[in-house]
């Protein structure tokens, strides 16, 4: 049976009126219940553990991604070092060309502290736990409200 069968189920039980014969059919329904969410909780522990392999995998999959793009920097700074170094900007190497070229002009900020004001940016947020601390000292914030919902706990 679904949830949402046992779930209807349930409701209509609960609106017949005669207490003796609704009983029994109830305390079934309810084993049903109970049958239906361990087997959903036991998907739920399964899927949140595959969710945390998949973390893992990521995590491993990452470091040796960041450790081939640093190899890959590592030889491509060596290449540029040691062509600047015999004075080549550009060598044909079989299927591939080198060259050297210069990049677009990039903006190197040396001290911060001397940049004027207008060339910075203000960012404007909203120190949420102060509004609520000011809500929940009964003070009026409009564009604010303190909301309480449910979440479903699995244990």
């Amino acid at each position: 049976m679904r949830l949402y069968e046992i779930t209807e189920a349930y409701a209509n039980l609960e609106a017949i009126e005669d207490d003796v014969d609704v009983s029994s059919a109830l305390a079934n329904v309810e084993g049903a219940l109970e049958d239906k969410l361990e087997s959903i909780a036991k998907v739920i522990k399964n899927l949140d553990a595959m969710a945390d392999a998949y973390e893992d995998e990521e995590r491993r999959l990452r470091t040796k991604k960041q450790a081939a793009k640093k190899r890959v920097d590592g030889l491509k700074r060596y290449v540029k070092d040691n062509l600047e170094a015999i004075g080549k900007d550009k060598v044909e190497a079989g299927i591939f060309k080198w060259s050297l070229q210069y990049s677009p002009p990039k903006l190197v900020i040396t001290d911060e502290s001397l940049i004027p004001e207008e060339f910075f940016v203000i960012e404007r947020k909203p120190i949420k736990s102060e509004i609520k601390k000011a809500i929940e000292a009964e003070q009026a914030i409009d564009g604010a409200e303190i909301v309480r919902e449910k979440h479903l706990r699995l244990r």
